[in-house]
């Protein structure tokens, strides 16, 4: 679910939705990180790629002024991975204690 405000009032539908048991937690929080990682990814490049004048001369024309917003998007992909992958692992757990009780 995309909205045009911004990612709290985003945040906030879809808390609601939770609580109304339309979503699985894993999804809930994957969407969330995606929607809080996305916003975070267009300030960081808004700051630093969109305002030059506001960075020190030395960063400004290299590939470290890319560099905040290369990192958001890295770190988003990462805790997707693992909140997708971790939800699929722990799932494979409980199924292999519950068959050894």
């Amino acid at each position: 679910m995309r909205n045009a405000f911004g990612p709290v009032p985003v945040h906030r539908l879809q808390a609601r939705e939770n609580a109304a048991g339309s979503e699985k937690p894993t999804r809930w929080a994957a969407s969330l990180i995606e929607t809080l990682s996305a916003a975070l990814a267009i300030a960081a490049g808004s700051f630093f790629l969109g305002q030059p004048r506001f960075v020190p001369e030395p960063i400004r024309d290299t590939a470290f002024a890319a560099l905040p917003m290369l990192t958001t998007l890295a770190l988003m992909v990462y805790w997707l991975l693992r909140t997708k992958l971790g939800a699929r692992n722990s799932r494979a757990r409980r199924k292999v204690a519950t068959a050894a009780a």
